[in-house]
């Protein structure tokens, strides 16, 4: 196993009276992370995996008396895939308040695992359904038009070009977003789609899950390039 940079910085972080919440995507190694800590761990540990059933009512709306009893004598408490616990703030608020001299690490995933956006080739269609022919300027949903438009342009584009990347949109339990990605030949860009927008800011979420993908804006000024570039 490939020793991760950070695991020194949360070995140095144990014990000091806070909880340690590891974000990040999935498949990125949070889980491998956290079993190497209490595989070097000293200390006797727990390790607690949200995605089972009996896990989730274990860490539910329970007191501190009966989060210590289940815990044991264990010093080490690992949560993971945290977020699946509705009131894991709760319970990791009570742990931490209550029993100073336990460490609890938990991994909350950052993005959101299944979610789907559903675009209209024909945008007039789109209007229809909703029944909205007003011109862009006496809308309210006009982001939302331009994006669907942008997106269907573009995709026209790949299959013209016999291009087939892998499409996606990103966004987090904290609801940020990207509006788009492509991934072809091993690389990943993102894309904003903004209607009167002439800057965007990256979320930060999305910046530290993925260091290496570009992200550009695309508007009225450059939307022409995107669709037939």
């Amino acid at each position: 196993m490939i020793r991760r940079t950070i695991q020194e910085a949360i070995e140095q972080s144990l014990f000091k009276g806070k909880a340690i919440i590891i974000y990040g995507a999935r498949q990125v190694g949070k889980t491998t992370l956290i079993m190497a800590i209490q595989n070097a761990a000293a200390v006797p540990s727990i390790f607690l995996n949200c995605d089972e059933p009996d896990v989730r009512r274990a860490l539910s709306d329970k007191t501190s008396t009966e989060l210590k009893m289940m815990i044991g004598n264990n010093k080490l408490v690992l949560i993971d895939e945290a977020q699946r616990v509705g009131t894991i703030g709760l319970t990791i608020k009570l742990l931490t308040d209550t029993a100073p001299d336990i460490q609890v690490i938990a991994t909350l995933r950052n993005e959101l695992k299944k979610s789907r956006k559903i675009y209209f080739v024909d945008t007039g269609i789109r209007n229809a359904v909703i029944n909205n022919l007003n011109p862009p300027e006496l809308r309210n949903d006009v982001g939302g038009l331009w994006e669907n438009f942008v997106i269907a342009e573009r995709m026209k584009r790949n299959h013209n070009q016999q291009l087939f990347p892998n499409t996606y949109f990103w966004r987090s339990h904290q609801k940020q977003e990207i509006d788009y990605l492509e991934e072809l030949n091993g690389e990943l860009k993102g894309y904003e789609i903004k209607w009167r927008e002439k800057r965007m800011k990256v979320p930060a979420g999305f910046s530290a899950a993925y260091p290496d993908c570009p992200v550009s804006l695309i508007n009225r000024e450059n939307m022409t390039e995107f669709a037939t570039g």
